[in-house]
């Protein structure tokens, strides 16, 4: 246990030294793209090539709010009415509100203002760090989390973690393909959303402990 601990502690650590390293680049840079933002997108770029108009649309909706809204309300009603695990919609909910919170507070911070290309949907909110790939880490990588407690089968954890991965991967790139986002902000949103996720894990952990001490 202790030793879960401190990796997750050094995971804590490692995520905030990445966003630190962003966002000191990015105030040195003035709020201008990075050299690592051009090489990764046009990375992202030249691989979708010509089907980025007929993709866009798919990914603008996966990445709204209304998306969002559609997974969290998905993922409670599954720990409410399947599990009947009321500590993890409780830590589920204030993870993602108080989530939601942190990355409008750095955004008005930083103030760093969208890229300048042509974005294929609209966006109204500053750059730096990107609360799609935040919030989606946070809110899958959670989910996750609580889906892998109750599963015995090695095969069975190993393909939830691969098909997390997978999302929260495609989340973020959506963004970079969009015209919305820089690469750095979705490198700081996965930073962010890493720390926060490990940090609300272990408050659950040592709440349940408590909790079931007390019952016995």
């Amino acid at each position: 246990m202790v030793g879960v601990q401190i990796k997750r502690l050094l995971l804590v650590l490692g995520a905030i030294s990445v966003y630190i390293s962003l966002a000191i680049a990015i105030a040195i840079a003035n709020g201008h793209s990075l050299r690592l933002d051009e090489g990764i997108s046009n990375v992202v770029h030249s691989f979708v090539g010509n089907s980025k108009p007929a993709i866009s649309e798919t990914l603008a909706t996966l990445g709204s709010t209304k998306g969002f809204v559609i997974v969290a309300v998905a993922v409670i009603t599954w720990l409410v009415f399947k599990r009947k695990d009321y500590m993890a919609v409780g830590v589920y909910v204030f993870a993602v509100l108080s989530g939601y919170l942190l990355n409008s507070i750095l955004k008005e911070w930083h103030q760093r203002p969208r890229p300048t290309t042509e974005q294929l949907t609209e966006v109204t909110t500053l750059s730096f760090p990107s609360g799609n790939s935040m919030m989606g880490f946070i809110m899958y990588s959670m989910a996750a989390y609580f889906l892998i407690m109750r599963l015995t089968s090695l095969k069975a954890k190993i393909t939830v973690i691969l098909v997390t991965t997978f999302i929260i991967l495609f989340y973020g790139i959506s963004r970079v393909i969009l015209n919305v986002h820089y690469p750095s902000d979705i490198l700081a949103g996965y930073a962010l959303g890493l720390m926060w996720s490990v940090i609300w894990i272990q408050l659950y952990e040592r709440y349940r402990k408590n909790v079931l001490n007390k019952s016995l």
